[in-house]
């Protein structure tokens, strides 16, 4: 498996900027695994998918900036670099990801 099957296209328009002033009303993607099914619902409608037994995780983390554009010297192509997490108490050296990774230097 390669790292560029993960890539994938979002228009920007997509990305929520603020949440809604209904937050019930935000979506919600439905995937029915068994029939292959895939349908847009609302937040609200959640209680109803629900069943006995079933286990809700909920995931309350926090989204830093973490994306970064450049330039290699003496090219034109842009370097995309996603930082993963810190390597030093400092915050100054980072794991991350690049693409194109191949030719980078530290």
């Amino acid at each position: 498996m390669q790292l560029s099957e993960f890539d994938y296209h979002l228009p920007q328009e997509l990305i929520a900027q603020t949440p809604l002033a209904d937050r019930a009303a935000s979506r919600m993607l439905i995937v029915d695994r068994a029939g292959q099914r895939w349908t847009d619902s609302q937040f609200r409608e959640l209680p109803t998918l629900l069943g006995p037994g079933d286990c809700l995780v909920l995931n309350d983390s926090k989204v830093f900036p973490a994306r970064l554009f450049g330039r290699r010297t003496g090219y034109e192509r842009e370097v995309e670099i996603f930082l993963l997490k810190p390597l030093s108490s400092d915050r100054l050296r980072w794991q991350a990801l690049a693409r194109p990774g191949r030719h980078l230097q530290p």
